[in-house]
């Protein structure tokens, strides 16, 4: 982690730097910058410390879903955000974004507290070929916004996942993307049909594999979030957004299982109302190593935290997690404490947590605290989103145009407009 760190920084520093100057000759307030967290740090701060911010992106999507989640009381919910060249998703439990301590990134391990996303290459751009079996695959190469896929007409020749939704009729040709991108449909019959002849399969069903492999894709970095962590997906709702992801929702949640898919009005810059949403968060960790309940008191080994953040973020709400394991485990689980409670209410709380990942607990078995967490975060903006008028019923399969995004209603799907004018899909077969 500090390797990463050592090497981004430099680079990040110049960018911010240059930001910083051109808000304020805009005189414009300086800017806060995203965190790996969901929260956002001055961009001084941020400036100091570019893994920091890694999975910054990522992170605006999933606060902003969480927002949506949390308003409508929904227990559990997964995020599913997928762009031009990746597709990242997360767990929603009760309106909170699932979190971590660890990810690795492009084959690094990164320690930091963060949100817990998973990240596959499979977004509208990926590119989709032959290996040396004759097997379709997709990505993890990308066209990129330039070239981009063939559709744009901006020198792309490779077919993507988006070239496929043009040759199925669903992206449709009238009306620009974003009003700037007026997509080809014979540039991607003609991309799609060079794989197909050399997978020897007609335009259409070449097309759909496209589609197929992709959503597999997804699907799996869904199951990696939900069922590896001990959560069934079919008792999710799936939050679909990004560009292309309302586009595909049907299709995922009909492999997940899942029956119900809320598309947010402002779906195709979400992550961008996220940053708006989150508020000024700082991560704190200290490692302890030290029994619970054993007489050693943790509450007071986290006190200098608890301090330290008053300084740093006065007067912002603190909640206070701790990494427990069984003593001679090797791993440990992150349990959310009250710092007020008894010890033995912890080492309670890390048994029920370990017997809902694993299977089983040992009561009688010692607990060890590895590391001491505390989170101070100030709340973002709530933004009151416009209504959207008359609701409306469609039936799939039936393409509905949004601001931002295409929405794709699947056979066996129904969708309707809120008042908020989220879209919601319901599997009826």
């Amino acid at each position: 982690t500090t390797v990463v760190d050592a090497y981004l920084t430099p680079v990040l520093r110049t960018y911010l730097e240059r930001l910083a100057e051109r808000a304020s000759a805009a005189g414009l307030p300086a800017p806060s910058i995203m965190q790996s967290s969901g929260g956002v740090l001055p961009i001084g701060e941020s400036a100091e410390h570019a893994v920091w911010s890694v999975m910054s992106g990522p992170a605006g999507g999933v606060i902003g879903a969480a927002r949506l989640a949390g308003r409508e009381r929904r227990r559990l919910a997964l995020t599913f955000d997928m762009g031009g060249t990746s597709c990242d998703v997360a767990l929603v439990s009760a309106g909170e974004p699932a979190r971590t301590s660890a990810t690795v990134i492009a084959g690094h391990p990164i320690h930091l507290p963060m949100l817990d996303v998973a990240t596959v290459s499979a977004g509208g751009g990926s590119i989709a070929w032959a290996d040396s079996g004759g097997a379709l695959r997709v990505g993890p190469q990308s066209a990129g916004a330039r070239p981009g896929p063939a559709s744009y007409r901006l020198g792309g020749t490779l077919p993507t996942v988006t070239d496929a939704d043009v040759v199925l009729g669903r992206l449709p040709v009238d009306a620009p993307l974003g009003g700037r991108i007026h997509l080809d449909a014979a540039a991607a019959r003609a991309a799609v049909g060079g794989l197909a002849r050399e997978l020897g399969l007609g335009l259409e069903e070449c097309a759909e594999g496209i589609l197929t492999v992709a959503v597999q894709e997804m699907v799996r970095a869904l199951r990696l979030v939900s069922v590896e962590r001990g959560e069934d997906a079919r008792d999710a709702t799936l939050i679909a957004f990004g560009g292309a992801g309302p586009l595909h929702a049907c299709a995922v949640a009909d492999a997940l299982g899942v029956g119900e898919v809320v598309v947010p009005p402002a779906a195709g810059v979400l992550a961008a109302l996220g940053l708006v949403m989150a508020g000024e968060r700082r991560d704190y960790v200290q490692t302890v190593l030290a029994p619970v309940d054993g007489g050693v008191g943790l509450t007071a080994l986290l006190r200098p935290l608890r301090e330290r953040a008053g300084r740093e973020i006065p007067g912002a709400p603190q909640s206070a997690s701790a990494d427990l394991r069984y003593a001679g485990q090797s791993h440990a689980l992150t349990v959310h404490w009250d710092p007020e409670a008894p010890e033995a209410a912890l080492a309670e709380a890390f048994h029920a947590a370990h017997r809902e990942r694993y299977g089983d607990a040992d009561p009688v078995r010692p607990v060890e605290a590895v590391s001491l967490r505390l989170a101070a975060e100030r709340p973002g903006a709530d933004p009151d989103l416009p209504g959207s008028g008359t609701a409306t019923t469609r039936t799939g399969p039936v393409v509905i145009a949004m601001d931002g995004a295409t929405c794709w209603v699947g056979a066996g799907w129904t969708a309707r407009r809120d008042a908020v004018g989220a879209i919601r899909m319901e599997r009826t077969g």
